[in-house]
């Protein structure tokens, strides 16, 4: 246990980047049981339930890839805020309505409105929308949700309650400049497209970060 939760500590503070990429890209290699040790860690501390952010740097045909009703999943952990914070790197808000992202305050007070998704958490698109603010809404999905084909089942209900929920913490966005911005060794923690792989590991500048879609297997 003490073991695992060392290592949420270390992925928080250290190695985020590296690990996520390899995740994401499907390597072998040392981080793999440093990864099921981070969950395992993870596991272990509180869940939250409701609204969360990131913010990505996506183009026309990435943001296109999300297809409301599909599925994405993110084989990474994905990191996402519980606070509209401004000044997030990117170009387009992703709004997630998370069941069970896990809290990570109690391992890094730095940030005490980050969450982390699991590894293989799935979302499904609920609405997306282009504008001033580009925007995608996620929910994420419960094992039963899904279907063997990987298609999400359909609960309207609950798409609906995350929506409304999604809704207001779209507005917070445009309304957080009274809000304290990230600790500047944070900016890129909350920058990874669910379901999209970065070309770089850990992006350095807006202009840097490209990302390509995955093969869509969610027909």
């Amino acid at each position: 246990m003490v073991d695992d939760l060392v290592a949420v500590f270390v992925y928080l503070t250290n190695t985020a980047g590296q690990v996520n990429d390899a995740l994401r890209r499907g390597q072998t290699g040392p981080h793999v049981p440093l990864a099921r040790c981070v969950t395992s860690g993870l596991t272990r501390l509180p869940t939250y339930r409701g609204a969360t952010i990131l913010r990505a740097t996506l183009t026309e045909d990435e943001r296109a890839w999300y297809r409301e009703g599909a599925a994405v999943v993110e084989w990474g952990f994905c990191g996402a805020l519980t606070t509209a914070r401004p000044g997030l790197p990117g170009n387009t808000d992703i709004l997630i309505w998370s069941r069970t992202a896990r809290r990570t305050t109690l391992m890094d007070a730095q940030v005490p409105d980050r969450v982390l998704f699991l590894p293989g958490t799935v979302f499904k698109v609920l609405h997306t929308s282009s504008g001033d603010r580009n925007q995608i809404m996620l929910r994420e999905l419960a094992p039963s949700e899904v279907a063997a084909d990987g298609a999400p089942t359909a609960r309207v209900a609950l798409d609906d309650t995350a929506l409304t929920g999604l809704a207001a913490a779209a507005e917070a966005v445009r309304s957080a400049r009274s809000i304290e911005p990230l600790p500047e060794a944070y900016t890129w923690a909350f920058h990874t497209p669910p379901g999209l792989i970065p070309v770089t590991a850990v992006p350095r500048s807006a202009d840097a970060d490209e990302t390509v879609p995955p093969a869509d297997t969610t027909g």
